[in-house]
């Protein structure tokens, strides 16, 4: 799947321009299914599909995934703590991870403001090729 972010990312080969709410949610539907499915956040995935089906911008298609991404881990959250609970979790790390996602957030979302879609789309890339790498090298030392 990433390796088909990267090739459309670099060489968009065919843009979609749906404009319908049915197909709105069709589409965000099969992205949090896949996405919490998967464990994953499916930034990457998310970004690149609504580019193709819808004809976004790098940057609107960010945002329309990590709302997608949000609802979709809230749903997560919310059935697990009902269905198991908080006692197998340490709680202590929300401490730190809640304000430094909320910062982390919002000085993206500054950057994001100021830099152009063609710099926004480079830092994508490079994003994207470090998590392939990541994957790659988790995949040979499982094997080790």
């Amino acid at each position: 799947m990433l390796t088909f972010v990267v090739i459309y990312n670099i060489k968009p080969f065919k843009t979609y321009r749906f404009n319908s709410l049915p197909i709105y949610f069709i589409a965000t539907l099969a992205l949090g299914l896949v996405s919490t499915l998967l464990g994953i956040g499916g930034g990457p995935i998310n970004v690149s599909l609504l580019m193709l089906l819808f004809g976004l911008s790098i940057k609107e298609a960010t945002i329309y995934s990590i709302v997608t991404i949000f609802f979709s881990q809230l749903s997560t959250l919310t059935t697990t703590f009902v269905t198991v609970g908080t006692d197998q979790f340490d709680l202590s790390y929300l401490m730190s991870i809640i304000p430094a996602a909320v910062i982390g957030g919002y000085v993206g979302s500054v950057f994001n403001k100021r830099l152009s879609d063609s710099v926004v789309s480079r830092v994508f890339l490079s994003v994207t090729f470090l998590v392939i790498g990541l994957n790659l090298i988790n995949g040979i030392l499982l094997f080790l």
